[in-house]
């Protein structure tokens, strides 16, 4: 049988650069599940310059954040567990100050009007216990936002602008932003660029989702550049793809681990999500019904923040009665549309 992250006798680059890293942290650690999962979120800007971000995703949980739990002036892990870690495959620019490429831990200092964030050579650290000032090979200052309420700290990328991303951690009700550039501009870049994303449940279960983003660009989007009542690649370019490393329930429905190609079918009061075990296609073209593995119904719904670029990301995890998350709820979000569907660990 294939690895999950090889789809038709091709690598998928953003497969093995999200689901590896967490498969190895989440293996180290299977006799202890975590209750605050691991996950991880890639852009591509440019042609061909990946930011990936891992990191573990605490929970609010009721508790007071911002200079209690995480307090004011202090080095922060920036998440949970090991320290986060953020990698760059070629040079960039981090708000205005260059950055090589590599893989580097990410701490902050979180204050209640400017934050430090340091981007740190020594990439593999448990939490921010043994941090070197030393090692720093970039440090700068942003001012963080205020936001809508989130229950689980998260990374994203906004503001895609071909050759950059903005970059923002959101926990609580506190946005910390970043501007990240490229240093590469030459070659052909991608009118809807490249992501990933990928969430673990239970000790190891990692779902990793493969997409490109489109953006509104003032245009109607549902029922008019999407058209109701046909199958739909859920993204631009390739068909987009969803990867399980262990045997998964997507709303209510047993399916196998694997890697798939995730189709679907916009309507106006209820969408069908296909997992397709044709996982390698340009687009829904060719797409065959007779390769369905699981066909599920689920209902979309109107959301007052609209996103300007096409996003799927695991926003709503769900603890057991031991804490550990099992359940999560995946969201495809573009322009006032939100459609979620709920992946869950086998009982």
């Amino acid at each position: 049988m294939k690895p999950f992250f090889q789809v038709a006798g091709r690598v998928n680059i953003f497969l093995i650069a999200i689901a590896l890293m967490i498969s190895a942290c989440s293996e180290s650690n299977s006799q202890n599940a975590r209750v605050s999962p691991l996950a991880s979120v890639s852009q591509t800007i440019g042609e061909a310059t990946e930011i990936t971000i891992q990191y573990s995703r605490p929970g609010v949980k009721g508790r007071t954040i911002w200079g209690d739990l995480v307090k004011y002036g202090d080095v922060w892990r920036t998440g949970a567990n090991e320290a986060t870690a953020i990698s760059f495959s070629q040079d960039v620019v981090v708000e205005g100050q260059a950055l090589p490429a590599g893989r580097y831990s990410f701490h902050t200092i979180p204050g209640e009007d400017s934050w430090t964030l340091i981007f740190n050579k020594q990439a593999e650290q448990w939490g921010s216990y043994n941090y070197n000032p030393e090692m720093d090979a970039l440090r700068l200052t942003v001012t963080p936002e205020r936001g809508a309420a989130q229950e689980w700290m998260g990374f994203s990328f906004r503001e895609l602008a071909g050759t950059s991303a903005v970059a923002v951690l959101a926990w609580d009700e506190l946005r910390v932003p970043f501007k990240i550039e490229t240093t590469q501009s030459e070659g052909k870049i991608r009118p809807s660029l490249k992501a990933g994303v990928s969430q673990t449940l239970g000790d190891s279960t990692a779902i990793t989702v493969v997409y490109s983003r489109p953006g509104v660009k003032g245009r109607t989007i549902w029922g008019e550049l999407v058209p109701y009542d046909q199958v739909w690649r859920t993204g631009a370019n390739e068909n987009t793809t969803i990867a399980f490393s262990g045997d998964v329930v997507v709303e209510g429905m047993p399916l196998p681990a694997g890697t798939y190609g995730l189709q679907t079918i916009p309507g106006e009061t209820s969408w069908v999500i296909i997992f397709s075990k044709t996982a390698d296609a340009w687009g829904s073209s060719n797409y065959d019904p007779a390769n369905d593995a699981l066909r599920v119904e689920v209902k979309p719904h109107q959301v007052d923040s609209a996103s300007e670029w096409f996003t799927i990301d695991v926003d709503k995890l769900i603890p057991a009665e031991d804490k550990v998350v099992r359940t999560a709820e995946v969201h495809l979000r573009w322009d006032h549309l939100a459609v979620p569907f709920t992946v869950a660990l086998p009982q």
